[in-house]
């Protein structure tokens, strides 16, 4: 196994403990949102750092490429969905207005009822 396939491995590893860190976060234990940031953090730098460390040092391999994919949606997934219990005003209202952005149909919206009267030209 080469380095960036352990730091894949890695940010797999670090999946769960994010999740539990986040999950368990209430305003009595503020500091668990800073270590979810942090654990999500560095997961992201090991993502960076992996690739980077792949192609500098030519060691791409059959397993890497299907880890680092799998290890990318597994934490990304898994913290939408773990977001969604967190004991928090903030995140749910966040999703809520934010999801049109994400689903497209702000911009939908926006296209075929404007906000404002058209005139022609």
């Amino acid at each position: 196994m080469s380095i960036p396939n352990y730091l894949t491995l890695l940010r797999i590893i670090l999946t769960p403990v994010f999740i539990t860190s986040l999950i368990s976060y209430s305003p009595e234990k503020e500091y668990l949102r800073y270590w979810a940031l942090a654990i999500f953090a560095l997961a992201g730098l090991t993502d960076a750092l992996d690739g980077i460390l792949a192609r500098v040092l030519r060691q791409k391999t059959a397993l890497g490429e299907i880890l680092d994919p799998l290890a990318d949606k597994l934490l990304l997934l898994s913290g939408y969905i773990s977001l969604l219990f967190v004991d928090s005003v903030l995140y749910p209202a966040a999703l809520d207005h934010d999801s049109h952005y994400f689903s497209g149909r702000g911009s939908l919206d926006r296209i075929f009822h404007p906000p404002f009267p058209s005139s022609p030209i």
